[in-house]
């Protein structure tokens, strides 16, 4: 039958029978090497694998998104997880620290396909690549990296945006598949927060911003550095920090000047810088109010009370009066278990602890400078003042 087959075929279509069956052979291989591709990195082998049992970073875990091309499913996994990160390292660079593969197909794009990669967070936020695949017939698939950056708002909610050239966005959200929070074992617990160069190296904070804390990192305008606490006052809920990166002081702010506490008055302008968060990203916001009481409710002689907003990551921010100079911190009061007071706060209203309260813990502390009031500087003004402010970012052993 073979035989009759061949011999009744003429040799050109023969040849193309053979060259047509040769290539069907490859792409039947092919296409089977993609559907056990799709079978390793699907939900179940990435759980089974990467994730099941096991603490994880916040930002790792089967996440869920949505672009205009259409609902994605992903896994985002620390690359010393994987069999061989050099490979991906060596490609993006050395500094790239998760990947993200897709975990279900998506029109052309087999499960396991990378789309996107990330370097360690710095103040708060990941930076890296968003992978856009586009096909070409002569060439195959061709790569386009979009410069990216992630946020973890929440234990099962993600901010990221594409960065365009012009310092532009376009914000979406990713929300958690897997593992759901209640089952959610991190492997370190962080926690942001506002602090402000007080004296050169010294960084004054809320101590409930560090208070589980086993690494304290700062972002200053110009860098990061590691520091270390030296001084606290739980009952005012204060906390001085010390520069302890070699170096890093070059990059610092000037300290923020001190202002006479007894000077101030009801309806007194205030000013706070702070960092706020703006769809998951902590950007710097400067926060204007007024000073609506000298003394906390019952009379409290530490605080004044303002009409400032309270709440993470505003905790540790300084209260400024109209000569930029530092009147207070303010301090999340309501959900905060170290500052020790009775007293209801009415709604709208916050505490600021009065500065005078950190010139006794600074005379404590043989490695802070004595803090005293201090004149105005001119160099510190509303375009200038955030040089001098930090974002406190505080990691703890869950």
């Amino acid at each position: 039958m073979c035989w009759s087959f061949v011999s009744k075929t003429p040799v050109g279509k023969h040849l193309l029978t053979l060259k047509t069956m040769f290539l069907l052979c490859v792409f039947f291989l092919f296409f089977s090497s993609l559907k056990g591709q799709a079978e390793e990195f699907s939900s179940s082998y990435v759980i089974d694998n990467f994730f099941k049992g096991k603490k994880i970073d916040s930002i790792e875990g089967i996440w869920g998104w949505e672009t205009s091309t259409g609902k994605y499913e992903g896994a985002i996994i620390r690359l010393d997880r994987l069999s061989d990160p050099e490979k991906i390292r060596a490609r993006f660079g050395k500094s790239i620290q998760y990947a993200c593969f897709l975990t279900k197909p998506m029109k052309d794009l087999q499960a396991g396909t990378l789309k996107m990669i990330l370097k360690s967070p710095t103040a708060g936020m990941y930076d890296g690549y968003y992978i856009m695949y586009k096909y070409d017939y002569h060439v195959g698939y061709d790569t386009n990296e979009i410069p990216f950056r992630v946020s973890v708002i929440s234990e099962n909610t993600l901010a990221f945006g594409t960065i365009s050239s012009d310092g532009g966005r376009r914000l979406n959200e990713a929300t958690r598949v897997y593992p759901k929070a209640g089952s959610l074992l991190l492997t370190r617990d962080e926690s942001f927060g506002t602090g402000f160069i007080v004296a050169p190296g010294i960084v004054a904070t809320t101590y409930s911003n560090v208070a589980s804390a086993d690494s304290i990192t700062l972002q200053f305008q110009h860098g990061s550095a590691k520091a270390r606490l030296i001084a606290r006052d739980s009952y005012a809920d204060l906390a001085l920090l010390e520069v302890v990166q070699e170096g890093s002081r070059t990059f610092m702010g000037t300290p923020i000047p001190i202002g006479d506490i007894r000077l101030v008055e009801t309806d007194n302008r205030i000013v706070s810088p702070t960092f706020e968060d703006v769809a998951g990203f902590l950007e710097k916001r400067l926060l204007k109010g007024r000073i609506t009481q000298k003394t906390g409710q019952k009379g409290d002689p530490r605080v004044f009370q303002t009409d400032l907003p309270a709440g993470s990551p505003r905790n540790g921010a300084p209260v400024l009066n109209e000569d930029f100079q530092v009147i207070g911190i303010l301090v999340d009061v309501a959900k905060n278990p170290f500052f020790k007071t009775s007293a209801m706060i009415p709604e709208g209203s916050s505490y600021v602890v009065k500065i005078n309260n950190f010139f006794n813990l600074a005379a404590s502390c043989r490695e802070c400078p004595k803090l005293m009031l201090t004149e105005t500087n001119s160099m510190i003004n509303e375009l200038t003042v955030f040089y001098s402010v930090v974002l406190v970012r505080a990691e703890g052993t869950k």
